[in-house]
């Protein structure tokens, strides 16, 4: 089984992910704030970390690549903005139906890096 941890402010984005996940390849791990973020991280051990553009602050994307050096970060987002520096994006609106095939996706690229 796939992991995938998400860090999303906006709920009902993260109940559509636990919706179109449920059952599924992937397991996921939501938090709504960073807070508790280190220990539940390293707990679950996801395969990729995916946070929502309103947390994706300098600050809290720095803190977030000190826990997961090793892991894949993407940002799920409207637009590429600088903060963002080379992370790599999940662009914003996508085709919800796709959100396996998007992840699948996501963890072949980041297996090849």
């Amino acid at each position: 089984m796939k992991k995938v941890f998400l860090i999303e402010s906006d709920q009902l984005q993260a109940h559509a992910w636990e919706s179109l996940l449920k059952g599924s390849e992937w397991s996921l791990y939501t938090l709504y704030e960073l807070e508790d973020f280190s220990f539940r991280c390293s707990d679950f051990g996801p395969d990729i970390v995916v946070i929502g553009e309103a947390l994706a602050t300098e600050e809290s994307l720095k803190q977030i690549q000190e826990v997961v050096a090793d892991i894949p970060l993407f940002v799920l987002a409207f637009e590429n903005k600088p903060i963002f520096g080379e992370l790599p994006l999940m662009l914003k609106p996508f085709e919800v139906s796709r959100l396996r095939e998007i992840l699948n996706e996501l963890h072949a690229k980041s297996q090849q890096l």
